[in-house]
């Protein structure tokens, strides 16, 4: 720093850059040293000198000249631009001197406001905030140039996956701010359509249906499920869509479900994206409380037959919802007739079928419902006829 009268041609500078870790406050020490250099005609007594940071007088004091201060400064705002301009003038009368520091400041880093992730949406609008006159740069080119702004918005198309997004600012003279690091997860495949198990082909219990379901997502993971049941496929007459939360298995009870009615539970997922996978559905599950009767079989247990001989197997039942009722018969484990809506079957025994040999009936209404008896005859050998 020099003293010399003011010449407005000829005013001295010098310039100062400070590097190294920002802080929220610049503080700057100031070696002031007057030598009071006067024309004869003009008597100096004192000094009067001040600090003007920014246009803003910082502190004054008063000394006489020659003398020699250390003056230390707060520039008293937040470091929020690149460059600070202070001034430190002395005066005495028509005695001035002026020196200019262009403070190289580091400046504040952007930030992101809040975003969402996971997310199905490819094309998303970033925003944030960031220092004035600063250009604006996302995984290594910029995105928004150098301006005057301390907010910032921008579209950015995401690719499946996760993006990795990287967001610093640069001043004019291209400093660069420390690195604001973060990630969003972009999901826009739904989950795998749940398959539903129900409890079996019928239910006795008319006041509740029970279900187990699976279903994944490799990409943002599972976060809900839904469930609802009806009367087809595509129904929800009986329970409309509920959240299951997380749960993979459901016994929804409170219910009235009715005779010879079919019900079907239908089940859906929703991924960490917010994606609904399509509707997975049990292939219907019937309300049948009444299983069929069984009121006679014949031959009667213990009867006797010769071999060679025809016996009729014969069976009746009666179901009190009116279903359509199937027999099959069996003798020794061996099916001799099939499902069929004949209740009777001729079995021509055999030789083979000497002994005591084991007959059964199965009934079924197709609903469900079944009953089966058992009963025992004896086979003998047909006597010898004498010569």
């Amino acid at each position: 720093m020099r003293s010399s009268a003011i010449d407005d041609t000829d005013p001295p500078h010098r310039l100062m850059r400070l590097r190294g870790p920002r802080s929220l406050w610049l503080t700057s020490l100031l070696l002031v040293s007057v030598v009071s250099v006067t024309p004869a005609a003009w008597a100096a007594s004192s000094l009067n000198y001040q600090l003007v940071a920014d246009g803003i007088v910082a502190g004054g004091e008063q000394a006489t000249a020659p003398t020699t201060r250390l003056y230390r400064a707060c520039l008293g705002e937040v470091i929020a631009n690149d460059v600070a301009s202070t001034t430190m003038k002395l005066s005495e009368g028509v005695f001035v001197i002026q020196n200019h520091l262009n403070l190289l400041l580091p400046h504040k880093a952007p930030t992101f406001n809040a975003l969402t992730t996971p997310t199905a949406i490819a094309s998303q609008t970033l925003s944030g905030t960031k220092a004035a006159d600063t250009s604006l740069w996302l995984n290594g080119t910029q995105i928004l140039p150098l301006n005057a702004d301390t907010t910032w918005s921008y579209t950015y198309s995401l690719i499946e996956g996760t993006n990795v997004l990287n967001l610093l600012t640069k001043d004019l003279n291209g400093n660069a701010s420390a690195t604001i690091t973060t990630s969003i997860l972009l999901d826009t495949t739904p989950p795998t359509t749940p398959v539903v198990t129900d409890d079996g082909a019928f239910t006795s219990t008319f006041t509740q249906l029970h279900a187990t379901w699976t279903s994944s997502d490799p990409g943002s993971g599972l976060a809900a499920f839904e469930y609802r049941i009806g009367t087809t496929s595509t129904g929800s007459e009986v329970v409309a869509a509920t959240s299951a939360g997380l749960a993979t298995t459901l016994t929804r009870t409170g219910l009235t479900l009715v005779q010879g009615q079919l019900y079907y539970i239908a089940i859906r997922a929703k991924n960490g994206a917010g994606t609904w996978s399509d509707w997975g559905v049990s292939d219907g599950i019937y309300a049948n409380a009444s299983a069929p009767i069984l009121s006679t079989f014949s031959p009667a247990d213990g009867q006797k037959f010769t071999h060679g001989t025809t016996v009729t197997l014969s069976a009746t039942a009666t179901d009190a919802d009116g279903d359509a009722l199937a027999y099959q018969f069996s003798v020794n484990g061996t099916i001799k007739q099939s499902w069929s809506l004949l209740n009777t079957y001729s079995w021509l025994t055999t030789v083979s079928d000497i002994g005591l040999t084991t007959l059964l009936v199965e009934v079924r209404d197709g609903h469900g419902g079944s009953v089966t008896k058992q009963q025992e005859v004896y086979i003998l050998r047909r006597p010898v006829s004498p010569p």
